[in-house]
């Protein structure tokens, strides 16, 4: 497995929501700026030390996502204790 230690909470990207962060990813396939990027969404557990994936999108399928629309991924996404923590 590899491992990597983060300086802080900005390696991950943007903090949308308490320890929900939106991050951006090269797709290799596609040679063509920001929209030819992935997105990813992801939940720091800072207890546990640990980075779980939400959801990752293709920004060329998808433009943008709604508050609303992340709040959805986070709630069905994260068991029920984490998302009322939220």
């Amino acid at each position: 497995m590899n491992e990597r230690s983060l300086g802080d909470k900005s390696d991950l990207g943007v903090e949308l929501k308490s320890n929900i962060f939106k991050a951006r990813v090269a797709n290799s396939d596609k040679n063509r700026g920001k929209s030819a990027r992935y997105r990813l969404i992801a939940y720091l557990k800072i207890t546990d030390d640990e980075l779980h994936l939400l959801y990752v999108y293709d920004k060329s399928s998808i433009e943008n996502l709604t508050e609303n629309e992340i709040d959805e991924i986070i709630i069905n996404s994260l068991p029920k204790d984490e998302s009322t923590k939220l």
